[in-house]
Order: C-alpha cells, then sequence, then structure tokens
C-alpha cells in the first residue's frame, strides 16, 4: 500500500495518495513494521506538503524523526521534505540546508536513488 500511495501520489491522486499512506502506515505499526510505518507517514507528511497544509506536515515529520534516527533513507527524506516546507514559507537559506543534509545523509547511506 505504501508503494501504492508514492504511485497515486506521482499522478497527482493525493487524496487516494493519503488514504493508501493512513492504510499502509496503521498496518504496519499494527504488525510493529516501524521502517515501513515510517515510510508511509513520509508519504502522508507529502500528501499534506502539497495540499498546502505544512503544519500537518510538519507534526507528521516531527511525530517520526525519533524512531527513524537509523534508518539514513528515512532521515534524509525527512530533511528534502523539511526543505520544500521552508521553500513553501519562503526561507531560502533554511530551505538551501536541508537539501544539503539531505543530500548528505543519502551519500553517507549510497543511496543513488535520491542523490
Amino acid at each position: 500500500l505504501k508503494n501504492l500511495a508514492r504511485v497515486r501520489l506521482a499522478q497527482g491522486e493525493i487524496e487516494k495518495a493519503l488514504e493508501n499512506a493512513e492504510d499502509a502506515a496503521t498496518r504496519a505499526k499494527n504488525l510493529g513494521e516501524a521502517r515501513i510505518e515510517n515510510a508511509a507517514r513520509l508519504v502522508e507528511a507529502e500528501c499534506f506538503l502539497r495540499r498546502a497544509e505544512h503544519a500537518r506536515a510538519d507534526e507528521i515529520l516531527n511525530s517520526i524523526e525519533d524512531s527513524a534516527a537509523r534508518d539514513l533513507c528515512a532521515l534524509g527524506e525527512i530533511q528534502l521534505l523539511r526543505g520544500r516546507l521552508a521553500r513553501a514559507a519562503g526561507f531560502d537559506e533554511q530551505a538551501f540546508e536541508h537539501f544539503t543534509r539531505g543530500l548528505s545523509i543519502f551519500e553517507t547511506a549510497q543511496n543513488l536513488y535520491h542523490m
């Protein structure tokens, strides 16, 4: 469901993506799969970002940041989303810092997909 949410988000189907991401996060949480739950919550945050519900997106990022401490890909994604939030608010320097941190994290993780 997390992947379906990501596809729907890419297609611009934000409401369906949000529904799939929330469902995936709930199922993952019930199964004790924190990493998958965090990945689904990141899709949720991006959905709220696209809907210009920046406070809600930030709230989600704050809620998963500690549990994602050992998942470099999630941490990098959090930084990229924080950069997009900062950019949307007109804080270009802060956005640049978040984007730079995110790319550094992806380089450390050797995650070529995000670099």
